[in-house]
């Protein structure tokens, strides 16, 4: 399966009935990347920490 395909699958499994900003933040090209490096290593935790890592620096909370 193609990365945008997990990427796009993802966006809607679990952004259906959340708040525009949450969903605004995954168009951020960074989180993208972010996503694709998590995805590529198989390493959930990567994502988890360079997500929260992105949120902090961009004020987006």
């Amino acid at each position: 399966m193609k990365i945008e395909g997990v990427y796009r699958y993802a966006l809607v499994e679990y952004g259906v009935g959340k708040p525009k900003p949450c969903l605004q933040v995954f168009r951020a090209p960074e989180i993208y990347k972010i996503f694709r490096q998590a995805f590529d290593q198989n390493d959930a935790q990567l994502w988890l920490r360079s997500r929260e890592q992105f949120l902090a620096r961009s004020n987006w909370r």
